[in-house]
Parts: C-alpha cells; sequence; structure tokens
C-alpha cells in the first residue's frame, strides 16, 4: 500500500494516456529499460489507468516471488502467486501439493472470489497446457452457503469424489469428518477446516473450526472448497469414455490400483486423453486483464530449455509403453507443452505490455524506453543526500521516501537544511498530494520485506528513495515460494471483541493489557485508540 500514492500519480499523467494508445495490434509494445521496482510500478500504474486486473509473466518463480513482494506495496486488495513446476508433465510423479493446491486456490479465486482489483504473478510455464478445461474444474468446485439446502448424502459423495479422505477428525488438509447432523471438511486452499452445521438438509451454520482442538471458531457466510487436486477431475472425465485406454496403458501397478477404484499418482499423465486440448492459466482469466511479459527473451530461454527436457521424458514414456504393448505404434500426443511463440497470439486477446530491464536495441518498432536510472547516492552520506533531493526539487521532481524508519530520514534531511514531511497515514492522499505540488519530498513507512529500491523516472519527474540508499540496507535474499493459504476471520484481530484484560503486543512497546478503546479528535479527524 506504500506505493499507491505514487502510482496513482504515474497512472493519471498525460504520458500513461499516450502510452496506452500503443497496447494491442500485432506487435506488443516493449517497455525498456528499468529496474525491477520501476517495472512493477509501470505494470500496476498500466493496469490502474485501464481498470483492469493485473497478470505479471516473469521467467522463474525465485522471479516471481520478488514481483510479489513489490506488488504487495501496490494497493491491489489481492495479490497472489501461481505456482509452476520445472518437472515434466510426463513424469512419474505428479508436482509436489503445495504446488497443486496453490494452483487450485488461485484458480478457485479467479473463478469465484476475486474482485477486480487484483494481481497475480507466474511464469511462463504457467501458459503450457496443463489444466482441465474451466467448466470441468467449476463443476468440481463444491460452494456452500449459510441457507442452503443440500443432501447430506450427496455432499459426502461429491467430497469422495472431489478427492477428500474420510478420516475422525479433520486435522490435516484434504480430510473430512462427518457425526450425526455436522460435517468437518479441512479444504486445502484454507487457513482452518470448517464445520457445516445441518437442520435436515439446511445449512444452518458454517463456522470456521480450529483442526488441533477441533473447536467451532467464527461464523461464515459461505465456502468455495476446491478438489483435493487434479487428479480427481482427470479420473473422472477418462472414466467416462477412456477407462479401458488407460488400463490398456498404465502400468500393472496402476492398473491394480484403478481395479480398485483408487486413482493412481500417475494420472495426470493422461490428461491429453482426456481433453484434446488441456487448458492454461490463460483460459480462467477474465478478459478484463492486463498481462505483463516480463524479460521476454529470459522466458523463450526457459521454455525452450524445458521443451526439449520434457520432449525426451515424453520419449521415453512412448518406449516404455511401446514394450508393455509390444507394439511400435503407439505415439503420445505432444499436447501437453509448446513454443512460448504460440502463447503469445494468445497474449495478444488481452491488453498489455512487455518490459525489461535493458534498454535492448533491436528492430522491434514498437518500444518505449523508460529511461529509468539509479539514484547515485553513497549510503549514510546524509549530507550528500540532502544536497541530492535539493538538485532534484530544483528540477521539479516529485520525491518519495519509502523507509522503516521515515522519521529518522526526515530528520536526518532537515538537519541538513533539505525540507521533507513524514506522513503518518499512507492513504492521507489529499496531505501526499498538496506536498508533491511543491514539490516538498514526503516520506512513508514501510513495514515489509522487499527488494525495493531507489530509482529516477526522468519522463515523469518522479524520484524514489528508500532505506538502500539512505542507510545501505539489503533484502538478504528472496524467499522461495511459499503457499499463501485464505487467511482465517477468527485469525484476523478485531478490537471491538477485545475484553479488558487481554493481551496485547505492542510492536514498540512490549506486552500490555487492554483497558478500553478511546476516542481522539486529531487535525480534525477522529480517530479510534487502545488504551493499553
Amino acid at each position: 500500500m506504500v506505493l499507491t500514492s505514487l502510482v496513482n500519480k504515474i497512472s493519471a499523467s498525460k504520458l500513461m494516456s499516450e502510452i496506452s494508445n500503443r497496447y494491442g495490434g500485432d506487435e506488443r509494445l516493449l517497455m525498456r529499460g528499468g529496474c525491477r521496482s520501476i517495472r512493477a510500478i509501470l505494470a500496476t500504474a498500466a493496469a490502474n489507468y485501464e481498470q483492469k486486473s493485473l497478470l505479471v509473466i516473469v521467467p522463474t518463480m525465485e522471479e516471481a516471488n520478488r514481483w510479489l513482494d513489490l506488488l504487495q506495496l501496490m494497493g491491489w486488495d489481492t495479490v497472489s502467486c501461481y505456482p509452476t513446476s520445472e518437472g515434466s508433465p510426463y513424469e512419474e510423479f505428479d508436482t509436489t501439493s503445495e504446488i497443486s493446491w496453490g494452483q487450485l486456490q488461485v484458480l478457485n479465486d479467479l473463478m469465484v472470489n476475486l474482485s477486480n482489483n487484483h494481481a497475480i504473478v507466474t511464469t511462463e510455464r504457467a501458459l503450457q497446457p496443463h489444466l482441465p478445461p474451466k467448466e470441468s474444474l467449476l463443476s468440481h468446485l463444491i460452494q456452500i452457503k449459510k441457507g442452503d439446502e443440500i443432501n447430506i448424502e450427496k455432499l459426502c459423495a461429491k467430497l469422495i469424489e472431489c478427492g477428500y479422505e474420510r478420516n475422525q477428525t479433520t486435522d490435516q488438509e484434504g480430510l473430512w469428518s462427518k457425526r450425526g447432523d455436522i460435517i468437518d471438511i479441512y479444504p486445502v486452499s484454507s487457513e482452518i477446516a470448517v464445520r457445516l452445521e445441518f437442520f435436515g438438509d439446511l445449512v444452518e451454520n458454517i463456522r470456521e473450526l480450529d483442526p488441533i482442538t477441533q473447536r467451532s471458531l467464527d461464523k461464515i457466510d459461505s465456502i468455495s472448497i476446491t478438489p483435493k487436486g487434479f487428479s480427481p477431475i482427470i479420473y473422472n472425465k477418462l472414466r467416462e469414455s477412456k477407462m479401458d485406454l488407460i488400463k490398456k496403458l498404465a502400468t500393472k501397478e496402476d492398473q491394480e490400483l484403478l481395479s480398485q477404484g483408487i486413482i493412481p499418482r500417475r494420472i495426470n499423465q493422461f490428461i491429453s486423453h482426456a481433453w484434446n486440448e488441456p487448458s492454461n492459466i490463460l483460459d480462467y482469466l477474465d478478459k478484463n486483464t492486463f498481462i505483463v511479459l516480463d524479460e521476454p527473451i529470459q522466458c523463450n530461454a526457459h521454455c525452450k530449455q524445458w521443451i526439449d527436457h520434457v520432449k525426451d521424458h515424453m520419449n521415453q514414456l512412448n518406449s516404455d509403453i511401446e514394450k508393455r504393448l509390444n507394439s511400435k505404434n503407439f505415439n503420445y500426443k505432444p499436447n501437453l507443452f509448446k513454443p512460448l511463440a504460440d502463447s503469445l497470439k494468445e497474449l495478444n486477446l488481452f491488453k498489455g505490455f512487455d518490459s525489461s530491464e535493458l534498454e535492448i536495441v533491436d528492430a522491434k518498432h514498437n518500444s518505449f524506453n523508460i529511461s529509468g536510472r539509479s539514484l547515485n547516492i553513497i549510503p549514510n552520506q546524509f549530507g550528500k543526500i540532502a544536497e541530492g533531493l535539493q538538485e532534484l526539487r530544483k528540477n521539479k521532481m516529485d520525491i518519495w521516501i519509502i523507509s522503516a524508519q521515515p522519521s529518522r530520514a526526515v530528520t536526518l534531511l532537515e538537519e541538513h537544511k533539505c525540507p521533507s514531511k513524514f506522513i503518518p497515514n499512507q492513504k492521507d492522499y489529499p496531505a501526499i498530494n498538496s506536498l508533491i505540488e511543491d514539490h516538498v519530498p514526503i516520506a512513508l513507512k514501510n513495514n515489509a520485506v522487499s527488494e525495493l529500491e531507489g530509482f529516477i523516472l526522468p519522463a515523469w519527474g518522479i524520484a524514489l528513495v528508500t532505506d538502500k540508499e539512505f542507510f545501505g540496507q539489503h533484502t538478504l535474499g528472496s524467499r522461495g515460494y511459499i503457499r499463501k493459504r485464505r487467511n482465517s476471520v477468527s485469525h484476523k484481530v478485531d478490537p471491538t471483541k477485545m475484553n479488558p484484560g487481554d493481551y496485547v503486543v505492542h510492536r514498540n512497546h512490549g506486552i500490555g493489557k487492554f483497558i478500553k478503546m478511546h476516542k481522539m479528535v486529531l487535525n480534525g479527524e477522529t480517530r479510534d485508540y487502545l488504551v493499553i
């Protein structure tokens, strides 16, 4: 949220209006010559200008996590990562549950929960055919609202069909249990389990459930439950007409499992037999989505390398099946991979642009040179930093200071005769805009961990200064992919539900006891404060 005011400034600029006229057509616009922070800000600003949600496609998952951290600073209602696997779809082992469950959560949100103000980051691998069609996944979603009338036995059968396992307690994802008119389910896309309380066939209450204590928590109005994985969807489709073929192609071990009604782990290999054209993430997107392909040259190189890897596995699988069938006439359908160039044709159905850090000089006619550059600042040299910012002010530059220590940064600048202002409320846009119009540097507090770095955007007359330039602070490294579960209502702190005597942990002052809520008027605004 800390960069929302900066993004709004760029979105409202005349230059952004001119750039928007260059989207679309046979040749995608290439925005070149900006660091990752600049590219993320421009991607958000462009999507905001078009009033669209955002999909960013990057070369690797490591890069996706860096983009994820940056986009969370820019005012989106939700920011999520659609994880992808480096493995081949023809390998013996399926993708890990963390990846498939993470994918299901994002897809479920796209179909059911997301607002129009969301951003998703993924890799070029998400453009490969790897998903059931949207209508097939939608038919396997279990959507329940309070007050619905549902046949309990049919619901139990649906849970089994979606891969959920019945157990005595629902203490792990993918489990469910039934006791009388109460059904507990632990969806693979939720932070905690849910409890459905029935009165006959009427859903009387839906409550969140602590998986450890098995105690009911807060009430919720609805729940959307995805299948436990993609395997049940593929298996149910194959069972309609292709089961004889699958039994013929499967190994003896898998044939034994199929005869017992158990879905083998390798069933995902046969998605190309379930549907002639498996889907990718683009098939799940609303057309009102703005798509940015970051570092297209790197994306293409990763794609080519992966396809070579996949072809080797496909040929090996063909060879194994031919030996089992004692036939040389079998050819596995090669429809689970395609060159990036084919995917780009699908991207042209959406508004968007390509972006690159390097100022690439090529034959591409439809390109825009961002001309972003780093700040020439030596950390902890506060006198020189102040002089540099004063020079930027003389050049009518709008300056944002994003820091974990904004009060300290402002004090240090004022000691060296560079006026600046700390705005405690990041959403106080009138105050921010008023100071920016006077070219007074504004400081905002940044609580997030991200690889944000300072820059100058001459074309927009904007400069950004961060802790990296002020104090020489660096992020030690990008974290790996961590599946972000849908937040629990019960785990959110609601001050209105606090009782006197409840313990509170204050960020600066430590542990205390809650006394009461107290209203205070500051700068003409009435706000609620906790007395501790």
